[in-house]
């Protein structure tokens, strides 16, 4: 059963990336997609590899948005703010970003590690994971105050 049907999801925000490539056969699997979950109202804030013709996303009804999206005190952008090349001024308290794929090492009591994708938590913002197994990505050091969540099979694991 679909996550969407279980909890009736109204609304999606990507930030950015939603494809890595030209189009191909998966696209076509996620129009099919779209046409039985009409009712979701998509949100894209394009990132670098959001490189199909603009066309393409309003045949899916998506809503693309160039740099960030401010719903009351969240921004959703695609790069951090501290790494955005063109930042854009937000009254937003809190921001939601992509981009650098962050993942958190797990170290053993001898030399061997597990590498697990994660959500960054910082006072200001979080950084999201990727959803894909091609994707490389930055090893985060959390600082005291942060908090990572990292995907482990099919959970989500409060680390450190």
């Amino acid at each position: 059963m679909s996550g969407l049907y279980v909890y009736k999801a109204e609304r999606l925000i990507i930030v950015g990336d939603f494809t890595h490539s030209h189009f191909n056969k998966e696209l076509d699997l996620f129009s099919k997609w779209r046409r039985d979950f009409s009712q979701l109202h998509i949100d894209l804030v394009q990132g670098n590899h959001d490189i199909l013709e603009e066309e393409w996303y309003r045949e899916n009804a998506i809503t693309l948005h160039p740099w960030q999206l401010e719903i009351g005190p969240f921004c959703f952008r695609h790069e951090d703010k501290r790494h955005q090349k063109v930042y854009e001024q937000t009254t937003a308290i809190y921001t939601f970003s992509g981009h650098l794929h962050p993942a958190y090492r797990l170290r053993g009591r001898g030399k061997q590690s597990l590498r697990f994708p994660c959500y960054y938590f910082r006072k200001d913002s979080c950084v999201l994971p990727a959803f894909s197994h091609f994707t490389g990505g930055f090893t985060v050091e959390p600082a005291r105050e942060e908090m990572v969540f990292a995907i482990v099979e099919n959970e989500v694991m409060k680390m450190g």
